[in-house]
């Protein structure tokens, strides 16, 4: 195996998840998922759906003293901003035979094979992408390949989340993110992926001209490769369910909206009362 993908889930987030890896296969089928189920809840229901290239590990199989301590004391978000090195480090020494190590969030989706992204840069150990908006690092799509300046970076990564990892700014840190920024001017090989296709997100759509070619996303005119679904979340009204907390552009909605469906369902028939955690104003 060349390359691993990784992301972490909640019951919160399981039906994102479960849509992120169904675009992930969809446009790449041999690709591999790992995913850290942070709960019970979660990590039940990815067992018994028993999805094809996805590894399932329980955030108790990667919590010791150290980290249920934190658990205790830093926000359900918060918690799993810190576990995200933590994870890819893991990954990163038991499987060798790995090549490069692809954290991406549970709400982004891809549109195009992410392959291409790997490609575009020759030299680099650790790749990162931006808001698009500033130069501010996002933390989450990030890709790690073998070497030791990427080793170097992950463990120095970890050791500061464990240190500290809060939703505030403070002196450039904010959350796990803010360590990011910093990781060009400590390691060797830290490259940013500039293209427009590669995490748009709401925060930075408005920028683009996004258009439908031959059944393509094109942003820009180039091929839209994932976007970051961040801030949505789904709201019941009456008998409809609604999309909320994040402008999506209407081209790429529609798409989201029946891979959330879909999603849901299979989740329904594993266990039907999992799927109340998805909505908000209950």
């Amino acid at each position: 195996m060349n390359i691993m993908f990784c992301t972490i889930v909640t019951k919160h987030r399981l039906h994102q998840c479960i849509a992120m890896y169904n675009s992930l296969k969809g446009r790449m089928p041999e690709a591999f998922l790992a995913v850290l189920a942070v709960d019970r809840e979660s990590g039940r229901v990815l067992d018994a759906l028993k999805l094809p290239g996805m590894l399932v590990i329980s955030a108790e199989e990667q919590e010791n003293d150290e980290l249920r301590e934190l658990k205790g004391q830093r926000s359900p978000s918060e918690y799993c901003w810190t576990l995200k090195p933590v994870l890819l480090l893991y990954l990163y020494e038991r499987f060798a035979d790995v090549k490069i190590f692809v954290y991406a969030d549970s709400d982004i989706f891809f549109f195009d094979n992410p392959m291409k992204l790997f490609r575009r840069k020759d030299r680099w150990h650790v790749l990162l992408t931006t808001h698009k908006v500033n130069r501010k690092t996002n933390g989450g799509f990030a890709a790690f390949k073998r070497s030791n300046d990427s080793y170097k970076a992950l463990k120095w990564w970890k050791d500061r989340c464990i240190e500290w990892c809060y939703c505030k700014y403070d002196n450039g840190r904010f959350a796990d993110q803010g360590y990011l920024d910093s990781m060009s001017g400590m390691f060797n090989g830290v490259e940013y992926i500039d293209i427009p296709g590669a995490n748009a997100a709401s925060w930075n759509y408005f920028k683009y001209d996004f258009s439908e070619m031959d059944g393509n996303i094109l942003v820009n005119g180039s091929r839209l490769i994932f976007y970051h679904f961040s801030g949505l979340r789904l709201k019941r009204y009456a008998d409809t369910v609604a999309l909320c907390g994040a402008e999506i552009p209407c081209v790429v909605c529609g798409i989201y909206s029946k891979a959330l469906r879909d999603a849901i369902k299979k989740i329904e028939g594993i266990d039907r009362k999992v799927t109340d955690y998805f909505y908000i104003g209950k």
